[in-house]
This record gives structure tokens, sequence and C-alpha cells, in this order.
């Protein structure tokens, strides 16, 4: 899809975008060291193009750490330790922080074994696993990473309509000579994210992706939410579902009944275990022989003939390379913004620093940018994408602004890499600035190693 300059926008650094989460999370209470890796992996997230687990969990995880359901310091319980195994729990410490301290032993135990598995049971969230692959690759290792919330269930088995499962996500990471295969994917055809984000926004799915609780296929998100409740289907629908349920038995397996702690214990909260494996192929057939296979498998696939003209990518190209259409794809109708990130991430940064109304919004209206709203007090987020809503004066709400009364196109923003390499991204959440001002009567809560901001 050709984009005119003025879809281009303002551009932001990856850098910029990661600290200013790593901020948020710090004044929230969350250790830095923790912080800065779960910004990380956010951003990381968006880069590869996974909106709905990337900046856009900024707001929940700032949920969670206020009401105590995100553990804000500590270490994980080692539980089971051999050569090439462990067992840890996380004590719902912030999964992305956990899920990197897992890979990194895991290849320190396959750098001398062969192979090293870690599996950690009371994980908090754990974003996008896909972010976490390159740690493996670029060290010539494979990695693995399978996840599941005992606590929650959308997908129902194979031919059944009551929900049992998660949609049970599974990544793995393979190196070859240049860029690496990155495999992100789950056991379901969709995910709760997307169709959250979908229903709010009154949008559809691609594809008949979800059933209702009759069991007939819809691309209506809306049947998951109202009573009775749809399901999320398995990866192939109706015609080949035992191939997606079979999948989310092995996930279980591999995550909940290998960490010993599951769907058969009491529910904790929002969370995840975690299955993370390396494997370094010197201990195999060598590394040489291994990616003379990948690079051999690499360039029969992007040879093989072409269905319509689109030529075949692995995984990782088409992250890297693909990511343009992929951001504009999203930017349909079927799959519009969630017009409640904003919102929400200013609810939880006003909640937990006392700052006054904090939302900010621009658009471009005849290639002249125009701000929605003047922002209030020291404080401001702006939000790209937003339409401002008159009909709701509340201060989450942006104010109208008769200058921007038509109808406009979004705008597709763009992330700078650290390597100055510009990735487009549809951003919700974009500037800050950290230097608000309190509401009135109120100081600031959740300060770094501020013991009173921890609640319940």
């Amino acid at each position: 899809m050709t984009r005119t300059p003025e879809n281009h926008g303002q551009r932001h650094g990856a850098r910029a975008l990661a600290e200013f989460a790593r901020a948020l999370f710090v004044r929230a209470g969350m250790r830095d060291d923790i912080a800065r890796d779960v910004a990380d992996v956010l951003v990381e997230g968006d880069l590869l193009g996974h909106t709905t687990h990337g900046l856009a969990l900024a707001a929940p995880y700032l949920g969670e750490l206020e009401k105590g359901s995100m553990t804000k310091a500590g270490e994980p319980t080692v539980v089971a330790k051999l050569p090439a195994t462990q067992t840890w729990d996380g004590g719902r410490l912030p999964g992305p922080w956990l899920t990197l301290r897992a890979l990194d032993a895991a290849m320190a135990m396959a750098s001398t074994q062969g192979t090293g598995t870690v599996v950690i049971r009371r994980s908090h969230h754990i974003a996008c696993l896909e972010a976490y692959l390159k740690r493996a690759t670029d060290r010539g290792m494979m990695a693995l990473v399978y996840s599941s919330d005992p606590v929650a269930a959308s997908v129902a088995p194979f031919g059944a309509v009551s929900p049992v499962f998660t949609p049970n996500p599974l990544a793995a990471g393979i190196p070859t000579s240049g860029d690496p295969i990155l495999i992100d994917v789950s056991a379901s055809y969709t995910t709760n994210s997307l169709t959250t984000r979908l229903h709010k926004a009154g949008g559809r799915l691609p594809h008949a992706w979800v059933q209702d609780a009759r069991g007939t296929p819809t691309d209506d998100p809306g049947v998951l939410f109202e009573e009775p409740k749809g399901t999320l289907l398995p990866l192939g629908g109706l015609e080949a579902g035992h191939k997606g349920y079979a999948l989310a038995l092995m996930i279980e397996a591999m995550t909940a009944a290998l960490a010993g702690f599951g769907r058969a214990d009491p529910k904790e909260g929002w969370g995840a275990t975690v299955f993370g494996q390396a494997l370094d192929p010197r201990a195999f057939g060598g590394l040489d022989a291994f990616l003379r296979q990948m690079d051999w498998l690499v360039g029969a696939c992007h040879d093989a003939t072409p269905r319509r003209g689109r030529r075949a990518r692995a995984p990782a190209r088409r992250a890297r390379h693909e990511a343009p259409s992929r951001a504009a794809r999203a930017r349909r109708p079927a799959a519009p913004d969630d017009p409640a990130f904003a919102r929400a991430l200013g609810r939880e940064v006003r909640r937990e620093f006392g700052v006054r109304s904090c939302i900010r919004a621009s658009r471009s209206v005849g290639g002249q940018r125009r701000n929605i709203g003047p922002p209030p007090g020291g404080a401001r987020f702006a939000d790209e994408g937003l339409r401002p809503d008159p009909t709701r004066p509340d201060p989450d709400r942006l104010q109208d602004d008769p200058r921007n009364a038509r109808e406009v196109p979004p705008r597709l923003d763009r992330l700078e890499s650290g390597l100055g390499e510009q990735r487009p991204h549809r951003v919700g959440l974009v500037v800050a600035v950290l230097d608000h001002q309190p509401a009135a009567g109120r100081e600031p809560r959740g300060r770094a190693g501020d013991d009173s901001a921890k609640r319940g």
C-alpha cells in the first residue's frame, strides 16, 4: 500500500518510548531493573507488529501494580534444579522480566548441557513471546517459549462450545546465516486482546474465528461478551480444529503440568505459566551444519513458485520487511484502533501519580497538525488517532475542537529502532512529560522505593 507523506506523521524513537514506559513503572513502585526489561519487551512487541501486546499493555500493567496483583520487586524461588532443568515459582513478578531471566538461565545450561529448560509457575503476564527470541538466536541457539494462563478460559476444545483453554501461544526462534526465523502463533485462531479491541471499537474479525454459544462460527467478536458467551475457535476451526486442540493440550502439559501449577489449582488472578527452552546446535550436529540446513530451507521457501504473485518468506522476514503493509492492514475497519487505550493509560497514570486530566490528541488536517484540547497543568500525553467525543464531558475523554470537526483518516506513526531503522507502528501512546503537577490536594504516589504505594 502506498502511503502519502502526511500519513507518516511524527516519528518517536523506540528507546525514548521504552524509557518513558520504564519511568511509569518505576514511579508505580516497580524495581528499576525489572521496569527496564518490561518496557523493552513491550516496545519490542510493538516494533514486531504485535500492537495488542506492546505498549497497549502499559495501562493494565499499571492497574495490576496498583491493585497489588503484580509484584513490584523480588526474585523467583527455585523449586527444583538439575543440570539441564529448573522449575521456578515466579511469585507473580512481572512476566517479561521473569521470562528474560529464565531464557538466560536456559541458555547458560544449554552452553554446557546442550539444552536447558526453565518452567515458571505463578508468573504474571509475559506480553509478546516473539520479543524474547532474538536473545537466543543472536547467540546461535534455538529458543522455545510457550505460555498459558491458568485463570482464564476462552477457547473451546474441538467439537465443544464450553471454554477450557486460553489461546496458549507458542514461539520459536531459529538462527540462520541471515535473519533468524521467528515464529509466534497460538493454538487458537485469534486472541483475547484482539477480540476485546475489536468489540470495544465495534469492529469485526477478518474471518469467522469465533463461535457463539450454539457453535455457529462468526466474525463478530461481540458473541464473546454476551450471555451465554461464545468462545474462540481452536486453530483450524470447525474443519480442522483438532490440530489447534492438540497444540493447546501440549502447551498445557509443557507449562502448567511441568510447573506443577495450573487449572486444577485455586485462581490467583491474571498471570501465566511459562515454558522456556534453549537448544545449542553445537551440542548436536554442529552449528555450521545447522545453519547450512536452515539456510537451504529459507532459500527454497523464498524461491518457491508464488501463488497469486505473493512470494513466500520466512516468518522473521515477514515481520521485518512486511511491517508497513501489516500496519496498514490493521488500520482497515476490520481492525480499528482501541479507542480506550489512551484513556485507560491516562486513568492509571492520574490515579497512580495524582495527575490532572492528562490526555491530549493531535491529528493531521489538510496537512496541518491540529491539537484537540490543550493539556491542563504541567502534564500531557499525546495520543495519535483518537477522535474527540463531545458527548462524554469526562476528564478522561478528549475535548472537542471545532477546527477538527470533519472526519480524517487515522495516521500511521513511525517508530525508530535503536539502530535508526524506521518501522511503521500504530501508536496509541507517544509522548509524556513526567514533570507533572499533582492534582489539587494530592501528592504523587508510587515513587520508586516508596513502600506506602503498595496496596492490597
